[in-house]
């Protein structure tokens, strides 16, 4: 069973950029009320945790996680899924498919996925940036697709046009263009 900080520092390399981060950088998001060398301490024990955990994949598995004496990283050649990198990856490709209901379909599915990046970590400041970046992806989807649905491309029913704002208005209610545009397209129905 990973213990908490090496369960942690699998999930940090794996959201960091390029999947790799500064030792000295894991030390302070990981073990921020450490000194220095007790934190250098912790983080090797954290590695060698998450190593022996991973160890029961098989030989993927030990290769994962590499380390150098600056940084640790996650070996290239081992093809990953992580969930971050599939909902950016499913949001790129509608963003440069053509406004229309395949582009539309994209969306609805890059959209679909509700979770969190990191649910179980709820209060990991390191956990934040993330977080937050994918939230704001998100918000920008959904007024691309309330966008492009206004515009009479892919699902135009009035139904599906004032869902797509509603959507924008339910995860930020302070878009003046979602609040403006679901007040102008509610009231043409009405």
């Amino acid at each position: 069973m990973v213990t908490p900080p090496a369960k942690r520092l699998c999930e940090l390399v794996l959201i960091s950029p390029g999947r790799r981060i500064g030792r000295e950088v894991a030390c302070e998001v990981l073990f921020p009320n450490r000194s220095r060398a007790a934190g250098a301490r912790a983080l090797t024990q954290a590695l060698a945790i998450a190593r022996a955990d991973l160890s029961v994949l098989g030989a993927l598995g030990r290769q994962l996680l590499q380390a150098d004496r600056s940084l640790i990283w996650a070996a290239p050649g081992i093809s990953l899924v992580v969930d971050l990198e599939l909902q950016e990856e499913r949001r790129r490709s509608a963003l440069v498919t053509a406004p229309g209901l395949e582009r539309d379909n994209l969306f609805v599915l890059a959209l679909a996925d509700k979770g969190s990046v990191l649910e179980d970590e709820p209060y990991a400041s390191w956990a934040a940036q993330p977080r937050d970046r994918l939230e704001r992806a998100r918000q920008d989807a959904r007024l691309t697709l309330a966008r492009d649905r206004s515009r009479g491309k892919g699902r135009t029913g009035p139904e599906a046009v004032i869902a797509a704002w509603e959507e924008c208005l339910a995860h930020d209610a302070r878009c003046e263009e979602a609040a403006s545009t679901w007040r102008g397209v509610s009231a043409t129905r009405a």
